[in-house]
């Protein structure tokens, strides 16, 4: 099977790498994180990405991104109630912070807590062997 040789579609339009802080991880994709979450929470990820400084910090407020994003707050809420879940981004008002992407391997939230996936396994195991009679 012969590989295609990529090429630029458009060389004078080619996307630069910007000075301030703004890019969407390859993950989402790869590691099946778009999955996870509803267009409407990946909306204001990306909006949420586009507006963060180099820490992925930003502080707009919840009408503010409504009046962005032409929705009501109450869409606005659900939607970052969905990262936070997910663990793609940290919320504690005013601030929001978008996260590095968990890796595949990475510890799960729990009620709020971290846990790490080994630590569930062996827990598990352990139950099904005392369960036996």
């Amino acid at each position: 099977m012969l590989m295609k040789k990529k090429r630029l579609l458009l060389p004078q339009r080619a996307r630069q790498i910007p000075l301030h802080w703004s890019w969407i991880d390859h993950r989402l994709v790869a590691d099946r994180h778009l999955q996870r979450c509803s267009s409407d929470a990946w909306t204001l990820y990306l909006l949420l990405l586009s507006v963060g400084d180099s820490h992925g910090l930003s502080y707009y407020s919840l009408a503010s991104i409504a009046a962005r994003l032409g929705w009501d707050e109450g869409r606005v809420m659900s939607a970052r109630r969905e990262l936070v879940r997910g663990d793609f981004v940290a919320y504690e008002k005013p601030f929001y912070q978008v996260l590095e992407l968990p890796s595949p391997e990475s510890p799960i939230r729990s009620e709020g807590r971290r846990v790490d996936l080994g630590t569930v396994l062996r827990e598990a195991l352990n139950k099904i062997h005392t369960d036996q009679p």
